[in-house]
Formats: C-alpha cells, structure tokens, sequence
C-alpha cells in the first residue's frame, strides 16, 4: 500500500512540474490497477475451447477474442476442415457399403430370375411331354396295351415303307464327276447341292452309323446310286424297348443285306429323339461304339453294306423331342445340314454307284458339330 502512496504522489509531483492535471487517490489506484491488469491482458493467450465460451457468454471479451481468433484463424480452418472431411469419409463408406449390398441384391435377383426361367422351361417341357410320360408310366405298369399277351408289337404298329431297285446288271460310274454332272445335267439336283453329295458319300465311305436333318435329301441321294434297299419309319412316342425298332422293319432290312451284300441298304429313321434313343437303340449304339459285335436278335454281325441313317425332330418342334446326346453319337458320321432341299421321285438311274470303291478328289468337310452346337 505505501508503494501505491508512493506512486501516487509521484506521479502528482511530476503533473504539476509538467503543468498536468492531477488526481485523487482513489484515481491513481484505478490507474495502477488498468496498468497491471493490461500486463495481463497483453500477455493472455486462450485455447480454442475458451474462445468459444468467451465469445458466447461475456460481450466485454470480444475484443480479446477477435485479436485470438485471427491469431488462431488457420487452425479454426484446418480444424473445420478436418471435421468436413472426416465426415466425408464416413459418408463415401456409408455410400461404398450400399453400392456393395445393391450389387449383392443385383445379382441375387438375377440368379432367382434365372432359376424362374429354368423351372419354367422344365415345366414346359413336361406340358410338351405329358402324353409321352403317361404312356411311359403306364408301359412301365404293365397297363398299356401296346403290347399283345405275347409280348410283341401289334402288326397294326408297322408301318414302314420299303423300297428297293436291285438291277446289278446296270453298268457302274468310274468317275465321281460323271456322276455328279449326270445329276445335275438330268435336273436330279442343282448344282448348288453337289458339295453336298460329295459330302455325304464321303461319310458313307467312312462309317455305317450316320445323322442327317433332310428326308427329302437322303431318299433322293439313296436313289441315284442305282441299285439299293430302302426301309423308312417314323419312331414313336412308346418306343422304350430295343424290340420296338427291331419288328419295325430292322430286322427285315439286316437279313436282306446279309443275304444281298452288293446291293446297298439303307434303314432310315426319323425322328430319333421322340423318345430315348439311348433306350430303343442301345444295342446299335453299342455296335458303333464296338462294345458288341452280333446284333441282338439274329445273331449277325452287322452287315458292310447296310447303313443306318438317323433323323431326329425337326427343328420347328424339336422341343418335343429328347435332348441329343452328343456321347450317344460319338462315333457317327454327319451329312451336312440341308435347310432347303427340292426333290423329285420321278427319275431311274442308267448306271449305278460303288459307294466304297468311287474315288472322292474333292474337299469334304465335317458336319458333326452343326447337329450338337
């Protein structure tokens, strides 16, 4: 307190030398109390917390706190800044998370869509097929009457047709052009299909076991070799038994070629897969497969020159059918896919062709893979 005295009167001393006013007592304190609080002041530095309760609850502050705040400005930036991205990093994960579950969602509703579509096509195709599979059940019963007490086909389920021109006395084409601009110089095909027969000789050539698409093409081809046999049926629907295919003119067209091995013979089947040919076939598929050698029934072993010629469904209602089996065929030979075929009955060969011993020059090409694609 004396030190204040003492200041105080100093400081009068020095007012009235200096011609200043002078103050009371109670002045000076004041005075002596701005100047130690403004040291204070001056030397005052608050936290980025205090600032903010400062500048919200006391106006007399708001100095101090500008004088801060642009002291403290960049770090009330960077510190802004920080939580603007933070945020924006929990936002791009909250956004990644349910792009993840959207593609999860995706792809489950195309595996169902695709399951929808698949069940959908079975149960199609068991419309399609209801009369074939009631009959299968019922042959399986023992409750149909397809077969007789003996166990044999119905004479009135034959029905095959068979053709035949057995002339040996014809004389026989040397030359593979010959023969192929005969039929097209006597209107027997156009000339667009001549890399088609050629084809399809050459696959008789090499294999007894072979898949065609055309009726219309493989009778005409069968005709213009001159001399052959020809036996043509339809499977049916309740064909499950190797007997079926046996009484249907098989069995005639086996013991015609053994009796009569230089004419060729010809078993054409169409429609293959109206039912299992993997059942009704399974004896000739195993001897193009040369698991067996006799054929069952006669006990022969298959014929050189007897050819089996299958055709399944047509394409317009091939969903009727039963699937083929690429394996099944395996080691068949195909005759080119014929989409348009225009064909006569109405000619006779003056000569006739050696299936095996004419010489084929030309470039064929394997048509296997246009059946099972």
């Amino acid at each position: 307190m004396d030190l204040i005295i003492d200041l105080y009167d100093l400081y009068n001393k020095k007012s009235r030398k200096n011609n200043l006013p002078t103050m009371t007592r109670s002045e000076g304190l004041n005075v002596i109390r701005l100047s130690r609080a403004n040291q204070y002041l001056s030397e005052l530095e608050l936290s980025y917390e205090e600032i903010n309760k400062l500048k919200s609850n006391n106006e007399s502050w708001e100095l101090i706190f500008d004088k801060n705040y642009q002291k403290h400005k960049s770090e009330f930036e960077k510190e802004f800044l920080k939580d603007v991205e933070n945020s924006k990093k929990i936002k791009e994960k909250e956004l990644e998370s349910l792009q993840k579950e959207i593609l999860t969602c995706e792809k489950n509703l195309s595996l169902k869509k695709q399951n929808i579509e698949e069940v959908s096509k079975e149960i199609d195709q068991i419309k399609t097929k209801k009369d074939d599979l009631i009959l299968s059940i019922k042959l399986s019963a023992g409750i149909s009457n397809t077969f007789s007490k003996g166990n044999s086909i119905n004479e009135d389920a034959k029905f095959y047709q068979s053709d035949e021109n057995s002339n040996l006395e014809l004389p026989t084409y040397l030359d593979f052009d010959d023969y192929l601009d005969d039929l097209i110089e006597n209107k027997i095909i156009k000339r667009s299909s001549r890399s088609n027969f050629i084809d399809s000789i050459y696959c008789l050539q090499k294999g007894n076991f072979i898949i065609a698409n055309n009726i219309a093409f493989v009778n005409t081809l069968i005709k213009t070799f001159g001399t052959y046999k020809i036996i043509q049926q339809n499977a049916e629907i309740d064909w499950i038994k190797y007997q079926f295919i046996y009484e249907n003119g098989f069995k005639e067209i086996v013991e015609s070629a053994t009796k009569t091995p230089l004419i060729p013979h010809f078993y054409v089947l169409q429609d293959i897969n109206i039912s299992s040919f993997e059942c009704y076939a399974k004896p000739i598929i195993d001897i193009a497969n040369r698991v067996r050698k006799n054929i069952p029934g006669l006990n022969l072993n298959w014929p050189s020159n007897l050819y089996f010629i299958s055709l399944p469904i047509e394409i317009e209602i091939e969903k009727f059918g039963f699937e083929m089996q690429s394996e099944t065929f395996k080691n068949w030979k195909a005759f080119p896919i014929i989409e348009n075929f225009a064909s006569t009955d109405d000619f006779e060969m003056n000569s006739r062709v050696d299936i095996n011993s004419i010489q084929i020059n030309s470039e064929v090409i394997n048509h296997f893979e246009n059946y099972f694609s």
